[in-house]
């Protein structure tokens, strides 16, 4: 899943991320489930950033079968950096929050995970929404969720762009 923070702050209260503090108590069953879950959180999705000069790249390799979506990523991610400049003051780059979990879904290397047991927070004036882990001894019920610790933000960078670039043929030499 992507969503969650485990060591930073939150982007849409001090200490939530987004999707979670979107349903809580949903969260909190899903962890509490007993799914094999991994988190890809803020903590990891915040460092893998997609630039400006990433997108004038692919659209120069880009391959034919891909120019109507690179078409509307060029339209979307205006949206995006602008948003991104505004609320974090970031300019020409943007987090790959959704993109990273899912290509976490089908490669690997690109994160490192811990497991932790894990509940959501589900009341709380300014934690309403935070995942809480518990690593002591003998720590609170919850479930054992992996979380996306550390990220290799130049291969998941390559990975994400792979999708879009034409492969050259091969050339004997």
């Amino acid at each position: 899943m992507m969503g969650g923070t485990i060591a930073m702050r939150g982007n849409v209260s001090p200490t939530g991320e987004a999707n979670v503090t979107g349903d809580p108590e949903a969260c909190d069953k899903v962890f509490l489930s007993g799914m094999d879950v991994t988190a890809v959180g803020l903590d990891v999705t915040m460092k893998v950033r997609l630039k400006r000069e990433h997108m004038e790249w692919v659209n120069r390799r880009r391959s034919a079968r891909a120019a109507k979506a690179v078409s509307f990523l060029n339209r979307a991610l205006e949206y995006y950096w602008y948003g991104n400049q505004m609320q974090n003051y970031c300019i020409d780059d943007c987090p790959l929050h959704d993109p990273l979990a899912a290509m976490y879904a089908g490669t690997t290397g690109i994160l490192r995970t811990e497991t932790r047991r894990a509940r959501v927070e589900c009341e709380g004036t300014y934690t309403r929404g935070m995942i809480v882990t518990d690593l002591r001894e003998h720590p609170i019920p919850g479930g054992d969720i992996h979380f996306a610790v550390e990220a290799d933000a130049d291969r998941a960078i390559r990975e994400f762009l792979s999708a879009f670039w034409e492969e050259e043929s091969n050339k004997t030499v």
